[in-house]
């Protein structure tokens, strides 16, 4: 078995010629004296975090602009509204108003009666003002400032 498979190995394998590969030609002078290029090198914190900045309120305006003009994406495109139009007349407010008519008689007091007729009865009966009313009771004094102990 071991033949075999040397056998199918070699028959996989591609010829190998003996033959030299050819030799690549010499560079010209002018490529030889060429600067070499310039190393590329990586953007500074400064430039990475500026244009980071940059970037984030360029999109933040855009999208604020986009929710401005009713093109929210997260809500979709606005649902037209309907205008009241103009030729609605306006509501007529109603203020209640309450109005107490309230009627006021003067009627002499229990206590008070008309002066005595004097005479037969054949004068009528003058009746004089009533009384003054009596003064009012005199007010009583005022009370002393209230104090505490911490006073």
């Amino acid at each position: 078995m071991a033949a075999g498979a040397a056998g199918a190995a070699a028959a996989t394998m591609t010829d190998r010629s003996e033959a030299p590969t050819a030799k690549l030609p010499p560079l010209p002078p002018e490529a030889a004296k060429r600067p070499p290029k310039p190393r590329i090198r990586k953007p500074g914190p400064l430039g990475v975090i500026a244009g980071s900045f940059g970037l984030f309120f360029a999109v933040t305006a855009l999208l604020a602009f986009q929710m401005r003009r009713g093109a929210d994406p997260a809500l979709g495109a606005p649902k037209p509204q309907v205008v009241a139009s103009a030729t609605v007349a306006p509501r007529q407010i109603v203020v209640r108003r309450v109005i107490v008519t309230r009627i006021v008689e003067h009627r002499p007091r229990r206590g008070s009666r008309p002066a005595a007729t004097t005479g037969a009865g054949t004068a009528p009966a003058t009746t004089g003002s009533p009384p003054a009313p009596a003064a009012p009771a005199p007010a009583a004094p005022a009370p002393p400032p209230l104090t505490t102990r911490s006073s």
